[in-house]
């Protein structure tokens, strides 16, 4: 813009020397070129000035998304390794969906508010430039036509900014509950269709879908809208300008080069003022991201850091002492004062009636859910334990175990060796070799390559119990083993079980609602 009025002068005055006698030497040193020569020199300079902006606006650019998006990597990573050292009564209270949402979707929108506030900067400082030099050349005027931007540009934002931060609020509620009933569409898919409620949960999407676009779409039009009245403004502004200097009585060839620089300035001013107006608005829209955000991390600063401890001698015994547990959505203990010592090489079965706390006392036992009182496994307190030791000392099969349908059973059944391995290190020889007998010793080997969505409800138990064996761990803890087996599997899987425990001197605890296989498959009950 600064190049604009000795370019404009240069072309209007044949013969610029005499209005500035400072170019005598400059044009002497190039050998006192012509008018048009000097015109060509002047273009070439300006086409050589944009070269450089260019090349400047593509490094910013650069550096501005490698710190924005590595803010947002870094804060993903952040949430999702608190969430995951959260204790296990935390996710009993949370929807995964919400939690998937903030570790997602909303470090996103924190990245675009980020990226917004870095615009506030740097057209501040355009706007501030542009205004220095305007009031340099022409004072009254740049002060009329900045003053004029500036005060429409505050008005439509202080117009605008308390429905822009409703819309950002009911936004973010919409899209919390749009993600939650997909997630949970989608993951229960079987028992929607078995009980005929895809309209209920597709109505109930549609709602919060159509909710969050509204939303979406009068914000996005509320930001288009200042660029049609500030381009009336500007316009109006320079019409004015011109006005005042002719009153004035100054020549037009003196106008002609105020005029340009003014024109230049506005449609540079315009684009600005309407894109600051625009990233102030996408700050207060995504403020309830920022503040939602901001109370995860708070939450999230409680959690215990991962430790790292030395290698874990052996002590083939499983103590409970003291075991009270209660969710925190109850007022009654599920678990009350539980006193257990068992020998390495037991066999124990808990039954009762539903809600008595048998799923219960194999999650304390097994670290899932934090509990008062003490828990040794294998002579050390399970509370001393890292994940590395815990997984290598205890293999617990859930009663629904999580499996995820797009991966090979093979694939899934290594996933208990994962305590074995190093960093970064792959399955070896000896692992496959476990796996391989995990299955084997099920019956389960010909499903190896086998997707684990296409398995029938007692083959995918089969392979939850293979991938607990493959763990190698002494205490082997089973949910309700044989949920999802008939009568004919359910005795042939516990015959299973109990060869290996014997083979492999293994303590297994396990819950059952049948009291006659409980009776038959364990030394205790």
């Amino acid at each position: 813009i600064g190049a604009v009025i000795p370019i404009l002068s240069l072309m209007a005055k044949s013969n610029p020397a005499e209005k500035f006698p400072v170019l005598v030497p400059w044009l002497d040193l190039l050998g006192n070129p012509s008018h048009e020569q000097l015109v060509v020199f002047a273009m070439l300079a300006l086409v050589g000035i944009y070269i450089v902006k260019v090349l400047f606006l593509i490094f910013l650019t650069w550096l501005q998304a490698r710190f924005t998006f590595g803010i947002k990597a870094d804060f993903s990573l952040r949430l999702f390794t608190g969430y995951l050292r959260q204790p296990y009564t935390f996710h009993l209270q949370r929807n995964s969906a919400e939690l998937t949402r903030n570790a997602l979707n909303q470090v996103g929108e924190m990245t675009g508010a980020i990226q917004s506030g870095m615009l506030i900067v740097a057209e501040s400082l355009v706007y501030l430039g542009v205004l220095t030099l305007m009031l340099i050349v022409e004072p009254v005027s740049a002060l009329l036509v900045t003053g004029t931007l500036g005060l429409f540009s505050w008005a439509g934002y202080r117009f605008t900014r308390g429905h822009v931060k409703r819309w950002g609020e009911g936004y973010q509620e919409h899209e919390k509950l749009r993600f939650q009933y997909l997630r949970e569409g989608l993951g229960a898919a079987k028992d929607i269709k078995l009980l005929g409620r895809e309209k209920n949960f597709i109505d109930q999407y549609q709602f919060n879908n159509l909710g969050s676009a509204k939303l979406s779409r009068y914000n996005i039009t509320l930001a288009a809208l200042p660029r049609f009245w500030l381009e009336l403004v500007g316009i109006a502004g320079i019409a004015t300008m011109v006005l005042l200097m002719i009153g004035k009585g100054k020549p037009m060839e003196s106008v002609m080069p105020v005029l340009g620089l003014f024109a230049a300035a506005a449609f540079r001013l315009m684009p600005s003022a309407n894109r600051l107006i625009g990233a102030f608005q996408n700050l207060r829209f995504s403020s309830a991201a920022f503040d939602n955000l901001h109370k995860e991390f708070c939450l999230l600063e409680e959690a215990r850091p991962l430790k790292e401890y030395p290698p874990l001698p052996f002590k083939k015994a499983l103590v409970l002492d003291g075991v009270d547990f209660q969710y925190p959505t109850t007022n009654t203990l599920v678990l009350k004062e539980i006193h257990l010592s068992i020998r390495q090489g037991d066999s124990v079965g808990f039954v009762g009636s539903t809600g008595a706390g048998k799923s219960t006392l194999i999650r304390a036992s097994g670290g899932i859910i934090e509990s008062s009182g003490t828990i040794k496994i294998v002579g050390k307190n399970i509370e001393e334990l890292n994940h590395r030791q815990l997984a290598k000392s205890v293999a617990v099969v859930s009663q629904k175990p999580i499996i995820p349908m797009g991966m090979r059973v093979m694939d899934y059944v290594l996933l208990g060796r994962i305590s074995h391995l190093g960093f970064f290190e792959s399955e070896r020889e000896q692992d496959i070799n476990a796996a391989v007998l995990a299955l084997k010793s099920l019956d389960a080997l010909h499903l190896v390559d086998r997707f684990v969505g296409t398995l029938s409800g007692g083959e995918k138990q089969r392979v939850v119990v293979a991938r607990a064996l493959a763990q190698s761990s002494p205490v082997l803890l089973l949910d309700e083993p044989t949920t999802a087996l008939d009568m004919g599997h359910q005795q042939e899987t516990l015959e299973l079980i109990n060869q290996l425990r014997i083979e492999r001197n293994l303590t297994v605890l396990s819950t059952m609602h049948d009291l006659t296989l409980a009776g038959r498959y364990s030394e205790h009950l």
